[in-house]
């Protein structure tokens, strides 16, 4: 459409020596340039937001995970596939997953593997705008028809009809969009898993029983509001692509 590239990613034909979890890892060796970088692979079903913990080791420019490829079947393609487009900003998501696909926020300072797949917006104003069309549950019931036993492929997105929105259903989903991530980082960090990740109990509370009470009614509240932006969000593409304002 000539809206975003769809890309896969590479293999590393070794896991145990070239793939990590980021708590095996010095923080001072992870990023583009240094021995390990974060990467997008499958990950359990979430929308919008899903904390990064896998590592592969490109090592600046990925020569040993190539050499390991030419090792094994005589070529270096497999090991280099999509490398030119790591570390840009953009959605990713997993090639299986269920009950149907999910996108997610996929930041500059990663790379993706051949069970990851990314869609790069060629212009930077389109990024909000098409995270929240894609987690439609329109386009995901879409593509869902398309997919043989929930295994999604970056074919799976091009063949999405672009109609570009109006301002003001532009405006609704990009706003949803904002809200969601708000609501999606706050709670991913309170999981250690997430590069954002703060200490959750507050001690100046009289007990975790305390905390948890309030952490279960916080979570609930967000919770109900990010299912309003959703709505938000299926009721502008529906709008757009001239579809059933009652939804799916």
């Amino acid at each position: 459409s000539g809206i975003a590239l769809s890309r896969t990613g590479a293999s590393t034909f070794e896991d145990e020596r070239f793939r990590r979890i980021c708590w095996e890892v010095n923080p001072s060796k992870v990023g583009p340039q240094r021995t390990w970088c974060f990467v997008a692979k499958s990950c359990e079903f979430n929308l919008f937001y899903y904390p990064y913990e896998n590592l592969v080791k490109w090592n600046r420019n990925g020569d040993e995970l190539a050499e390991r490829n030419r090792q094994v079947n005589g070529q270096t393609a497999q090991a280099r596939q999509g490398s030119s487009f790591y570390f840009k900003p953009g959605i990713s998501f997993s090639r299986r997953g269920e009950p149907t696909i999910a996108f997610r926020v996929y930041p500059s300072a990663c790379a993706f593997s051949s069970n990851g797949a990314v869609i790069l917006p060629i212009e930077a104003k389109n990024a909000l705008y098409l995270l929240g069309l894609l987690n439609s549950s329109w386009v995901r019931a879409g593509i869902h028809t398309q997919a043989h036993k929930f295994s999604y492929s970056v074919g799976h997105s091009k063949s999405i009809r672009w109609i570009e929105p109006s301002p003001r259903e532009r405006d609704s989903i990009e706003s949803s969009v904002r809200i969601i991530l708000e609501h999606k980082r706050w709670r991913f960090s309170k999981d250690e898993r997430d590069s954002n990740f703060v200490v959750p109990f507050d001690p100046g509370m009289a007990s975790i029983v305390e905390w948890f009470a309030l952490f279960r009614h916080e979570c609930k509240r967000r919770g109900g509001e990010m299912s309003d932006m959703l709505a938000n969000i299926d009721k502008a593409v529906a709008m757009t692509y001239d579809l059933p304002p009652e939804g799916i």
